[in-house]
């Protein structure tokens, strides 16, 4: 029986060196992100879409404005008529 066997088994004679732990530099450059120019023309033409639905498609202030100018008996008159009547026949007569 060797006894000399066991101070392996226990471990106490398997040291390792220990390293020391560094410390991060203040300087040093942290995680960035950069947005390629496609992605800034993409996102600029989503922000101008957006703007144009918001838009709406009938503009009730210049409807209003031509409700009262055709109701209004002063504004059909027989120049009027006359104009629009050319500009109407005018394809036919080409």
């Amino acid at each position: 029986m060797g006894i000399d066997k066991i101070g392996s088994v226990n471990g106490m004679n398997d040291y390792s060196k220990v390293s020391s732990v560094s410390k991060v530099k203040k300087n040093e450059a942290l995680d960035s992100v950069s947005i390629s120019s496609k992605a800034e023309e993409l996102n600029e033409n989503k922000r101008i879409m957006d703007m144009i639905n918001e838009v709406p498609d009938v503009r009730a202030d210049r409807v209003k404005e031509l409700k009262a100018k055709i109701n209004d008996p002063a504004y059909i008159n027989d120049k009027l008529i006359s104009g629009l009547a050319d500009k109407l026949l005018n394809p036919f007569n080409d």
